[in-house]
């Protein structure tokens, strides 16, 4: 359950996916609160970079979060049901779809890496969360993905 104490607010999980000469970067960071206590719920970073986009913008998507606002906010009684993921996850659907429709392949395996409370400040405010995306990068030089992202 979140926690607005602890300095690590959950896990970022980032999968990579190549298609010719194209590679997609996406990454899904969890509910968490910010420094000051506030409430900041799930996003999906993605971009597709290239040997023509070298250094595309991240662009950023939100989960719904009313559910887990109520919840984890205002203290509601958990009324989670089966469908949950369902609609928490909807918003990314018809990303994941296409890319099962198309011929991306997945380079090795997802990485995870922790997402502290002043990741959740740079999420709150739209920013591209650097700090994340440095772990993600070290993380993936020390599993040995391909250095050249296309």
């Amino acid at each position: 359950m979140l926690d607005k104490d602890k300095p690590v607010q959950g896990y970022v999980v980032y999968s990579e996916f190549r298609q010719g000469g194209s590679t997609l970067q996406m990454f899904f960071t969890p509910d968490g609160f910010t420094t000051d206590g506030r409430f900041v719920g799930m996003k999906i970073h993605r971009r597709v970079v290239s040997s023509i986009t070298p250094k595309k913008q991240w662009k950023i998507s939100s989960a719904p979060d009313r559910e887990v606002r109520k919840f984890v906010v205002d203290g509601e009684p958990n009324t989670f049901d089966a469908d949950f993921a369902d609609t928490r996850l909807g918003f990314c659907h018809s990303l994941l779809n296409s890319m099962m429709g198309g011929s991306w392949e997945m380079v090795k395996h997802p990485i995870v890496v922790e997402a502290s409370k002043k990741d959740m400040d740079d999420l709150l405010a739209l920013k591209t969360p650097t700090k994340i995306i440095y772990r993600i990068n070290q993380t993936r030089e020390a599993a040995g993905f391909p250095e050249n992202l296309f």
